[in-house]
């Protein structure tokens, strides 16, 4: 459900960076549980963990997306010329 929610709000919103952002933490959201996951339960440092994952994961999947969009972009341009 975490994908769900920010996807109706989508074709609202007309800048690529944010779409590009709310799909990047929405899928960092996603992946929040795997800490808890590998450590089996909420002991020690996973709360931590989680947190890392939840916006650190974010940033770097936003990252990723907009410097493929970048490196797309700059293939285009030196496509044509």
């Amino acid at each position: 459900w975490y994908l769900s929610w920010c996807l109706v709000w989508l074709p609202f919103c007309r800048l690529k960076w944010v779409r590009m952002g709310i799909m990047a933490l929405a899928g960092s959201y996603m992946l929040r549980y795997a800490p808890m996951l590998w450590a089996g339960g909420y002991d020690g440092g996973v709360l931590g963990w989680q947190k890392l994952v939840t916006w650190g994961g974010g940033i770097v999947i936003w990252g990723a997306m907009m410097g493929i969009e970048k490196w797309r972009e700059w293939h285009r341009v030196t496509m044509i010329e």
